[in-house]
C-alpha cells in the first residue's frame, strides 16, 4: 500500500507529531526550537516550543531570529551561483586566479584549488577550527589575517583527497565574493538574494536586527537547568562570518526553502517577469560532489553548501551534534527518497534545514541551545519520518533521551581519558617555572603567553600557571602538570567546560600542551599541542 503524500494527509501525520517535538526539546534542554514545514510548497506547519529568552521567559514564534551557524554556507554557495551566471565567476577556476591564495605546506592545493573544491570541502587542508574558535564565544582570529592563515593550515590529504570539512575555505570564499563583486559577501547577498525573496528578518550581524524579537544562546548546566550564555561574536565583521554568520527566523527560512525547491525543479533557463528568481545555477550548486562515505550503498555526498542523501542513509545527521547515527536508519523498508541537508552549531545555537526536491518539501528547525544533543535535528528527522511514513518507526524522542545522557557525560569521559592518560610520578615534576613566556606560531598568527598567576590568587605561585591565547583575557586557562615535560589545562569541572562554550573540544590531549627541550641546555624551546583531533600536534615557538 502506498504512503498518502497528499497535503492533508501529510498535516495531519505531522501535526500528531507536537507533543514528541515538544518532549525533544525538552530531552535535549532546548530552551526553545522553532520548527517550519513545507510539502508541495504550501506552509503546512509553523509552531515554537519553549522561549527564546529563558530569563525574561519570553516565548519564540516564527518570526524570532536564530543564529544558523552552518546553515550559512548555502547562502555562500547561492551568492557565488550568481555570480558565476554572470560570468564572473567560474567553478572550475583555480581560487589563485581572484585572490592571493596559496600553501606553503602543498603548493598544489595553493595553485589548483578551486571555488568548486573549497565549497565541497576539497582542498585537503586541515580545519584546525582551535585557531579562530575561542571560548566564551570568541572568535580568536582576524578577518584581516585568514588568507596568510590559510596558506599554513597543514594538509589531511591531497587536493580531492576526501571530504574535510573545513570552514576557513568559506571565510576565504567570503573574500573571492567581495574582490569580484566589488562590496563584501554580506552586502552582496543582501542586495541579490535576501532582499529579492522579502527575507526581511534575516541578517549577517545580531546587532543589525530591527527588533528585539532575538533568540538568545543557552547551555545546560549541571543541575539540567538551562544558562543563558555570553553571545557568540561570528557575524559579518569577524573571521567566520561567512562560515556561519547568518541569523534567519523559520518565517525566512520557509521563503528561502521555497525558492531553492523552485529552481530545483525548473525545466529551463529562461525566466519571465512571472517566474522571476533571483538564485542561480542552483542544479548545479545542488549536484552532488564529494563522498561523505566510501562504505555506502546508497548516496551520501556533499554538494556545495548541501549535504546529499538517498534514504535509508547511515550518515543523515553527521553534520549535526548528535553525529550519524548508524544504529537508528530510518527508511529501511520504504521506497528510497533524496534529502539535501545541513546542520548548524555554533555556542549556544544548533539549526537543522532539510530539503526534498521530488515532493516539494522542506523541514526546518532552530534552536538557541547547544545542548544535550541536537534538539533542531532530531525534530527535523522525526518530522521527516512522520511527513514519509518511513517504515521500521524509530522512537525518536527515546534515541534523543538516550543521548541527552551521553552528552551530559561527556566531561567524565575526557577527566576519566585525561587521568589515564597522565602517568604522574613525584620524580617526574620539573619546575613550573620551566615553562614561562610567550610561543608563537607565525603562520597561524597565534600566541601562547605562559605567566605565573596573579598575586591575588589564593594559593602559591608555583601550583598552577595561566595560559593566555592571543593575548586575550577572555581567553584565559588555569595549567597544571601533567606529566613528564608537559602541563594540562582540562577545565576542573564540567560546568566550566559548558559555561566557556568549549564546544570543539572532542579528545583529552586537546588539554594537554607537551614542551620540547634543547638537548644541550636542558631549556624549553618549543611546545607541541594537539589541536585537531587526528593530527600531529602544532608546534610554537619560544620566543
Amino acid at each position: 500500500m502506498s504512503t498518502d503524500l497528499s497535503i492533508d494527509a501529510i498535516r495531519s501525520r505531522v501535526e500528531a507529531l507536537s507533543s514528541s517535538l515538544d518532549a525533544i526539546r525538552l530531552n535535549t534542554g532546548s530552551a526553545s526550537i522553532s520548527v517550519g514545514v513545507v510539502h508541495q510548497d504550501e506552509v503546512i506547519f509553523t509552531h515554537s516550543y519553549g522561549f527564546r529568552d529563558v530569563k525574561k521567559q519570553l516565548p519564540a514564534d516564527s518570526d524570532t531570529t536564530y543564529l544558523l551557524a552552518s546553515v550559512t554556507k548555502a547562502f555562500i554557495a547561492a551568492a557565488c551561483g550568481i555570480l558565476v551566471d554572470e560570468g564572473k565567476l567560474q567553478w572550475s577556476s583555480p581560487l589563485s586566479n581572484y585572490i592571493a591564495f596559496r600553501n606553503k605546506n602543498d603548493e598544489y592545493i595553493g595553485n589548483r584549488a578551486t571555488l568548486q573544491d573549497a565549497l565541497s570541502h576539497a582542498t585537503g587542508l586541515a580545519h584546525l577550527d582551535l585557531t579562530w574558535l575561542g571560548v566564551e564565544g570568541h572568535t580568536i582570529a582576524s578577518l584581516d589575517d585568514i588568507l596568510e592563515i590559510v596558506s599554513h593550515l597543514p594538509t589531511v590529504s591531497g587536493l580531492r583527497g576526501g571530504l574535510h570539512y573545513n570552514n576557513y575555505m568559506y571565510s576565504v570564499v567570503g573574500q573571492v565574493i567581495e574582490t569580484v563583486a566589488g562590496c563584501p559577501w554580506h552586502e552582496f547577498l543582501r542586495r541579490r538574494i535576501l532582499d529579492p525573496l522579502g527575507m526581511n528578518r534575516t541578517t549577517t550581524n545580531r546587532n543589525k536586527l530591527k527588533d528585539e524579537n532575538l533568540a538568545e544562546p543557552h547551555v545546560v548546566v549541571d543541575d539540567h537547568s538551562i544558562f543563558q550564555i555570553k553571545p557568540v561574536d561570528v557575524s559579518d565583521d569577524t573571521a567566520m562570518g561567512a562560515a556561519g554568520g547568518v541569523w534567519s527566523s523559520v518565517s525566512d527560512m520557509i521563503l528561502w526553502a521555497k525558492a531553492l525547491l523552485k529552481e530545483m525543479k525548473r525545466d529551463t533557463a529562461v525566466q519571465d517577469e512571472e517566474n522571476f528568481s533571483p538564485l542561480k545555477q542552483i542544479p548545479t550548486i545542488t549536484a552532488h560532489r564529494n563522498p561523505i562515505t566510501s562504505s555506502s550503498l546508497h548516496e551520501n555526498t556533499y554538494a556545495l553548501g548541501f549535504a546529499r542523501a538517498v534514504t535509508p542513509s547511515t550518515e543523515l545527521g553527521w553534520i549535526s551534534l548528535n553525529g550519524p547515527q548508524r544504529d537508528l536508519v530510518m527508511g529501511k523498508k520504504s521506497p528510497s527518497r533524496l534529502v539535501l541537508y545541513h546542520n548548524g552549531g555554533q555556542s549556544g545555537y544548533l539549526s537543522s534545514f532539510y530539503l526534498f526536491p521530488e515532493t516539494g518539501s522542506a523541514i526546518v528547525a532552530l534552536g538557541n541551545t547547544y545542548g544535550l544533543g541536537d534538539g533542531p535535528d532530531w525534530t527535523c528527522q522525526a518530522i521527516m519520518q512522520a511527513m514519509f511514513d518511513l517504515k521500521p518507526e524509530i522512537d525518536f524522542v527515546k534515541a534523543s533521551k538516550l543521548r541527552a545522557q551521553y552528552e551530559f557525560e561527556r566531561y567524565e569521559r575526557l577527566a576519566n581519558d585525561f587521568a589515564i592518560h597522565r602517568h604522574v610520578s613525584i620524580l617526574d615534576q620539573p619546575k613550573l617555572t620551566d615553562f614561562l613566556g610567550r610561543f608563537r606560531n607565525y603562520g597561524l598568527k597565534m600566541t601562547l603567553d605562559i605567566t605565573l598567576p596573579d598575586v591575588a590568587d589564593k594559593g602559591p605561585k608555583e601550583e598552577f600557571l595561566i595560559l593566555t591565547v592571543n593575548e586575550l583575557s577572555s581567553q584565559q586557562h588555569r595549567l597544571e602538570h601533567y606529566n613528564g615535560d608537559s602541563l594540562g589545562f582540562l577545565p576542573l569541572t564540567r560546568q566550566e567546560l559548558i559555561v566557556r562554550e568549549m564546544i570543539d573540544w572532542f579528545e583529552w590531549y586537546q588539554f594537554v600542551l607537551k614542551f620540547i627541550r634543547d638537548t644541550k641546555s636542558g631549556r624549553v624551546t618549543s611546545l607541541l599541542w594537539k589541536m585537531q583531533v587526528g593530527l600531529p600536534g602544532v608546534t610554537f615557538q619560544l620566543e
